[in-house]
């Protein structure tokens, strides 16, 4: 009952945050007890990245790898992905001098993420069974990712009490290390997939 409670709360202040309300950053519980809660939103998130992990297997999005390693990679990238950007985070924080707003910047991001994948998978779906960035699924796709940038500047600048320079800097961060694991995961995919056709 007290993790629901947590995380109707953490919802709903994602939800204003994501209409740029900064008010929204009052319902997060940013004490040591509520950041480790935050990512109770890694479990709500982990189903719509699992249809995204099927849709890549349905479309044959997998090259020569074995689907089960195919899986098993997504999902350690899944979650090496929710701890990675929270730890580089400790030290920008400290050189920033924001060291007490840690703590509340990691829970409005990860209950923010929540969000995000909500509005996110229905397009990349539509994405992944089209196919085409120049259609109109593709320019929508482009149009809410570009969305998400713009939340997840918000929720930096709002959570840490920094400029929009410095805010704009942990979003290329946040991104910076999105795409390295990314080309991490793919590149132990392809390697996979060289492996089971020797």
């Amino acid at each position: 009952m007290i993790v629901l409670r947590e995380a109707a709360y953490g919802l709903f202040g994602a939800w204003r945050l994501a209409r740029f309300d900064a008010s929204g950053l009052s319902f997060f519980d940013t004490s040591t007890d509520g950041f480790w809660k935050s990512f109770h939103a890694a479990a709500i998130v982990a189903p719509l990245y699992g249809i995204l992990i099927y849709a890549d297997l349905v479309f044959g999005r997998i090259g020569d790898a074995d689907g089960l390693h195919f899986v098993m990679i997504r999902i350690i990238t899944y979650v090496i992905g929710w701890v990675l950007f929270p730890l580089i985070m400790v030290e920008i924080t400290r050189t920033m001098k924001r060291e007490k707003q840690y703590l509340g910047f990691i829970v409005a991001y990860n209950w923010s993420a929540v969000i995000q994948y909500a509005v996110f998978t229905p397009i990349a779906l539509f994405m992944a069974g089209d196919g085409q960035l120049a259609s109109p699924i593709g320019f929508l796709g482009l149009g809410i990712m570009g969305y998400m940038l713009v939340f997840t500047w918000f929720v930096a600048r709002s959570a840490l009490a920094i400029t929009g320079g410095t805010a704009a800097m942990v979003v290329v961060t946040d991104v910076v290390l999105t795409m390295l694991l990314n080309i991490v995961s793919e590149g132990l995919i392809q390697r996979s997939g060289a492996v089971m056709g020797s």
